[in-house]
């Protein structure tokens, strides 16, 4: 990154695994103590690096893009890494009554809540739990937010895992997604949405940080309807 920075570069926006192994090296950061992964970062005039994450501003407005309303709603997540870590702030924003997070490591996901423990005045319960410990429960909303789709493979569910008259949204897209939504709509979901939009707001939201210029969403989204153009 240096050696970029040293040839001109000004920003960049980074994936899994760089969201998290790349805060140590952060001379800045966007003022949220917060913060525990990010996506996008500015070369201020000095050097220094300046880190954002604009992964829960996309998730938001592509749930918002898709009429699905989170207050009120009991939500689960799958996954406790960078994924999760970038939006979980914005989602308690949006003050669902519950979240509950599930992981293999249980106290990796307690970790995850414990940073957000300013955020309990929104009056959003949270919890922690293993895979084994929710197998029956129900949910109004799905997350999946681990990397398991880019195996083609799926979370480690439990065949009782009840996915009756829920809303699923994968944090992957395409192929990388289909896995798990098509399990989903096997076994109930009402509704299912890969990470596609999420991946497109974000991106918005990079843009804006370097240029500040606001480029419409909609018109990337109709650019995704010709038949032309693929999405890998």
């Amino acid at each position: 990154m240096q050696e970029l920075i040293n040839a001109g570069l000004t920003g960049a926006n980074l994936t899994a695994p760089c969201k998290e192994l790349f805060l140590p090296h952060l001379k800045q950061s966007s003022g949220d103590d917060e913060i525990l992964a990010v996506n996008t970062l500015t070369v201020m005039s000095d050097g220094s690096i300046q880190g954002f994450n604009t992964d829960g501003i996309g998730l938001v407005r592509d749930l918002q893009r898709q009429g699905i309303n989170i207050k009120g709603k009991n939500l689960l997540i799958l996954g406790a890494g960078g994924a999760v870590k970038g939006i979980l702030s914005d989602l308690i924003n949006l003050q669902p009554r519950k979240i509950t997070i599930i992981n293999r490591n249980l106290f990796k996901a307690e970790q995850v809540i414990h940073a957000q423990k300013s955020k309990r005045a929104n009056n959003c319960e949270m919890v922690a739990k293993t895979y084994e410990e929710i197998e029956c429960a129900s949910f109004d909303i799905i997350v999946n937010a681990t990397s398991a789709g880019i195996f083609n493979k799926l979370p480690p569910l439990t065949a009782k895992f009840n996915f009756k008259n829920s809303i699923c949204y994968d944090l992957n897209y395409a192929k990388k997604a289909s896995c798990f939504l098509d399990y989903a709509l096997e076994r109930g979901a009402i509704h299912v949405s890969d990470g596609l939009g999420m991946l497109i707001e974000q991106a918005l939201e990079s843009f804006y940080i370097w240029h500040n210029i606001r480029v419409n969403s909609n018109e990337i989204f109709e650019l995704l309807k010709d038949k032309n153009f693929k999405i890998l």
